[in-house]
């Protein structure tokens, strides 16, 4: 019988862990390396899960879909640096994304009302660019702009990049 309960366990599946902090479960992807000259095997974290569950709800709210080139091109992997994508998404995960995409879209209705539509299409817009190992945001439109300064949102790269 298992330690945690049936709404956790089905997200668990081969080559995850969850872990319980407190009353809050974490699923993480994880691997297994043999430890040299003692025969034993440990269990090496490949990051939390959460992460791009997360990321690709936020892709998914202002774009319709999520992908690993939208990912990279958003601000997203400023703050998530460490989020690796993955090639295929598990039934658990394709159904994370969905229930985060309809509570960051209930969530956005509420703070940003009647401008959330037209935030979703300037801001959609905006990307990063790389270029010579630095980053540059796309232009921003005299709209979305104005945007920006009603709703207090700072798009300057200080701002964003660590």
């Amino acid at each position: 019988m298992s330690a945690y309960p049936d709404w956790v366990m089905k997200h668990k599946e081969k080559g995850t862990y969850i872990n319980k902090v407190g009353d809050k479960y974490y699923l993480y992807k994880v691997h297994s390396e043999r430890i040299k000259g003692t025969g034993k095997v440990r269990r090496v974290s490949d990051g939390y899960l959460g992460n791009i569950i997360y990321v690709c709800s936020v892709l998914c709210f202002i774009h319709g879909i999520f992908d690993e080139k939208l990912y990279k091109q958003s601000y997203l992997p400023l703050h998530f640096e460490k989020t690796e994508y993955p090639k295929a998404f598990s039934v658990a995960q394709l159904t994370g994304i969905e229930r985060g995409t309809r509570m960051i879209k209930d969530a956005m209705a509420r703070h940003f009302g009647e401008d959330l539509v037209p935030l979703k299409a300037y801001f959609s817009a905006i990307c990063l660019i790389g270029l010579n190992h630095k980053l540059y945001a796309s232009e921003i439109s005299p709209r979305a702009h104005e945007l920006s300064i009603k709703h207090g949102i700072d798009w300057s790269l200080s701002k964003w990049q660590k």
